[in-house]
């Protein structure tokens, strides 16, 4: 095994720094889009805080960290003793378990404020967290919004948070085009004029290489303390 140099670990150290980054615009759009309905009240309280602090919030009284449930029917159980009219115990937990188990970095959330008004998108760019000190708005996630108005054009589902069928993306591109290309907003889409960006072969091949220099610093380095 060559010694290792300067050179290797200031280039493995570019790597190792670089690389997530290059997994994020590489998978930056995951091409999975959901249908988020808050609710008027939530609209009308927080949505302008969401759209400042880049984040997406739920409240949801009665539960705790939505990852300590296993199942929807165990969200339901719990929704049923904090809700014993039993008003949205259909729509509401699913949309708690999908918000915690199912969204993930990339994928694309489009936000009604009610059944008939979409009021912007949002690109995921967090995981599920929980905060107990939040008096409201306890279950988050990171999320960057893009604000935008049109009438609601997708199939209605009796739940708060669900993802849109294949054949609904497939005309999902040409919808959103059509409502909001004279507003100046990005869409929620990549874009193909960035022709610099490393395709999958690129990045296993740079995963690969890093994991093989830090092979190379890891052994030098044992080599040279039994040297030593």
């Amino acid at each position: 095994m060559n010694d290792v140099t300067d050179l290797h670990i200031e280039e493995f150290s570019d790597i190792l720094e670089n690389f997530d980054s290059i997994l994020d615009k590489e998978f930056h759009v995951t091409g999975r889009f959901w249908i988020w309905k808050m609710g008027i009240n939530s609209f009308l309280e927080y949505w302008e805080d969401m759209l400042k602090h880049g984040i997406m919030r739920i409240d949801a009284p009665g539960f705790r960290d939505f990852r300590t449930y296993h199942s929807v029917s165990q969200m339901e159980e719990v929704y049923s003793m904090s809700y014993p009219n039993h008003v949205g115990v259909i729509s509401r937990p699913y949309a708690y378990y999908a918000f915690s188990a199912f969204l993930r970095k990339g994928d694309i959330v489009i936000a009604c404020s009610d059944n008939n008004t979409i009021i912007g998108w949002g690109i995921v760019e967090g995981d599920y967290r929980y905060s107990i000190k939040r008096k409201h708005g306890r279950h988050c996630r990171k999320v960057t919004w893009f604000r935008f108005s049109m009438p609601f054009v997708f199939s209605h589902k009796n739940v708060d948070l669900y993802q849109i069928d294949n054949g609904e993306t497939h005309n999902l591109k040409d919808t959103l085009f059509r409502n909001i290309r004279y507003e100046e907003l990005p869409l929620p889409f990549p874009d193909k004029k960035e022709s610099n960006r490393k395709n999958v072969k690129e990045i296993i091949y740079e995963s690969n290489y890093k994991s093989k220099v830090l092979s190379e610093i890891i052994t030098s380095l044992m080599n040279h303390k039994n040297i030593s």
